[in-house]
């Protein structure tokens, strides 16, 4: 039993008044580096996918939403907190995205300001608490999870993991049943915001090891105890993976052993943990999208890796009773960074800047614990000889320094993801082997009224990868619009070999066979795309507007009616919906359809002429107009 004197001690260490001074004052650099993405757009990379063009999300939050969320796996991934959040920025800001990115902001604060409050509070070291703090806050390897509104999962599962731990803290401090139940209910959340906080329950278990086993005022707990105390987390985190690599598989994320051997797999571990190493302390050349180099990769290099990152994992397992920070925070880096070290491959990319943001919470707590010579009540820096005014000051002073020359970079990162072009007009010049890049670009430009530049980017992206049908379906998508139909043609035919069973290739096929003169055809793709795929909305939809072309309203009118249900944000779907209607004499279901399309697009002119006209008719008694 601790005695009272020790309890003190601790607590007059943490100074409750001054922590919370400078966490508002981390919270406050952070909002103050991101203050530009208040201007920032959404991406076509994820964020229609989660906001944008996800209906349940983009009606805001309901009731059904929430059941919907539950069981939802959105990109292969199970996060229903995430969903919520989404659709609760919805219910306040509509689909303006000035407050989804002021939301992911105030996440990102909120937890630099929470990693500091959990450092003091757990090791009585205000400064050192600081500095790892506003490295988190400013570094630029976060820009990527707090600029992309989809990666919102990021700093929201991040928060909960950080309270989940200020809770266990508690718990070891003054054992209670509330503070554990905290601890595993904020678990619970972080692990249903985003599926990479499964490794939560081993950083309860650093966290005992460093900094609380020798912390004054602080119960320690027996193996048996521990273990029994870390069951119920583990078996939150188990029932998570299962789900999400279910999920995975379902949606075809998950790689298979042939796209992604074994051999492969293995030695981009090590490459992996360097990378992110290095651009924690150089994050030059940044990008949204990084290409797994398959089996091209330097084996050199991995073997390179490997011994850089073994001779780190020695050292700090030497130096683990002298310097038991470097020894914790290396543990929590390989810790937390396990589940994207590319074993389970999901998806092409090789690395990612969003995977770095809980693991360099290990570095940087390392780097402070045994680099920075900050004064504070315990000294964990005994590889450092002494703690000398000039010292303290040097170390202050270089500790701003780099801070605020990380603050810089970061905001020079920041500017590459105002929108979708200046993302990827980014990622192609760091990457330029990056076919999801160019893709990506090419849409952007296809958004912005540049059909012309987009065709290169789409032929670029099928230099680096000829199996993408996207790729190769957008191109077709360009050349049609440019008035290039039968090139397009050529185009669809190889995707349609390559990917039979995709219904949207069936659909840019049908509307250059339209294009051309064979609407037959075109029909025929559309029939063929709605049997492939019942639930996408644009076979029903186009198949609609062909039959309501050729006066076919008795088919036109169920057609269209199919396509809003599928897709009820579809302003085109309740406009040819109207048209149909109206040519059908049903003056009111017609203006029931302009009205819901005006609502969805308030500046729409067609709808709004249309809705005009109908009420007038109506006022009149007069029939509705054809």
């Amino acid at each position: 039993m601790r005695s009272s004197a020790a309890r003190s001690t601790v607590e007059g260490a943490y100074r409750p008044g001054s922590t919370f001074a400078l966490a508002g004052a981390v919270a406050a650099l952070a909002c103050v580096v991101y203050l530009p993405v208040l201007d920032f757009d959404f991406v076509n990379y994820d964020d229609r996918a989660y906001v944008t063009h996800n209906a349940r999300v983009a009606d805001g939050l309901s009731v059904d939403g929430v059941r919907w969320s539950l069981t939802a796996a959105v990109n292969g991934n199970w996060h229903p907190v995430t969903l919520l959040s989404h659709m609760l920025d919805v219910s306040l800001f509509g689909l303006r995205p000035t407050g989804h990115h002021a939301t992911n902001v105030l996440l990102h604060a909120l937890c630099a300001a929470a990693l500091l409050l959990l450092l003091a509070r757990a090791t009585g070291h205000l400064w050192q608490s600081a500095a790892v703090a506003a490295l988190f806050a400013v570094h630029p390897l976060n820009v990527e999870s707090v600029a992309w509104i989809a990666e919102r999962k990021n700093p929201l599962s991040t928060l909960f993991w950080l309270l989940a731990l200020l809770a266990w803290v508690s718990h070891r401090r003054f054992p209670r049943t509330v503070a554990y139940l905290a601890t595993l209910a904020c678990a619970g959340l972080a692990v249903a915001s985003k599926p990479m906080a499964v490794t939560l329950p081993f950083t309860l278990l650093i966290l005992d090891v460093w900094p609380l086993k020798d912390a004054p005022g602080v119960r320690a707990a027996s193996g048996e105890r521990r273990w029994g105390e870390l069951m119920p987390f583990i078996g939150l985190s188990v029932a998570c993976g299962v789900f999400t690599l279910r999920a995975q598989a379902d949606l075809g994320a998950l790689q298979s052993l042939e796209a992604y051997p074994l051999l492969v797999r293995l030695l981009a571990v090590p490459v992996g943990a360097a990378w992110y190493l290095w651009k924690a302390v150089w994050p030059s050349g940044l990008a949204v999208f990084y290409p797994h180099p398959h089996a091209t990769g330097s084996t050199l290099v991995a073997v390179g890796s490997g011994l850089v990152v073994g001779a780190i994992s020695v050292g700090a397992w030497a130096l683990r009773c002298r310097c038991p920070a470097l020894a914790a925070g290396w543990a929590w880096y390989l810790v937390t960074l396990a589940p994207v070290a590319g074993i389970v491959q999901v998806g092409s990319q090789a690395y990612a800047d969003r995977y770095a943001y809980v693991p360099l919470l290990g570095i940087f707590a390392a780097l402070a614990w045994t680099v920075l010579p900050l004064p504070g009540p315990r000294s964990e820096s005994k590889t450092i000889p002494g703690n000398g005014r000039f010292g303290t000051i040097a170390a202050a002073v270089a500790a701003v320094a780099c801070v605020a020359a990380l603050a810089l970079v970061a905001r020079g990162q920041l500017a590459h993801w105002k929108d979708s072009s200046a993302l990827f007009e980014r990622a192609t010049a760091a990457v330029p082997d990056s076919a999801v890049a160019w893709n990506n670009l090419g849409m952007a430009y296809v958004e912005h009224g540049r059909t012309e530049d987009s065709v290169d980017c789409f032929r670029r992206a099928l230099r680096f990868a000829p199996w993408d049908t996207g790729a190769r379906s957008n191109l077709g998508s360009a050349l049609t619009v440019l008035g290039r139909p039968a090139e397009a043609l050529e185009e669809f035919e190889v995707a349609m070999e390559q990917a039979p069973d995709d219904a949207s290739i069936r659909f840019n096929l049908a509307k250059a066979l339209d294009e051309l003169g064979r609407p037959a055809e075109a029909e025929q793709h559309l029939k063929e795309a709605m049997a492939v795929d019942p639930a996408f909305a644009g076979a029903p939809l186009y198949l609609g507007i062909l039959s309501l072309r050729a006066r076919r309203l008795d088919q036109a009118v169920p057609l269209l009616e199919r396509a809003v249900a599928l897709d009820p944000r579809s302003v085109e779907g309740y406009l040819a919906l109207g048209a149909a209607r109206a040519a059908r004499g049903d003056g009111a279901g017609a203006l029931r359809s302009f009205e819901e399309a005006l609502r969805l697009e308030p500046d729409h002119a067609g709808a709004a002429d249309a809705v005009r006209r109908l009420r007038a008719r109506e006022a009149g008694g007069g029939a509705a107009p054809p």
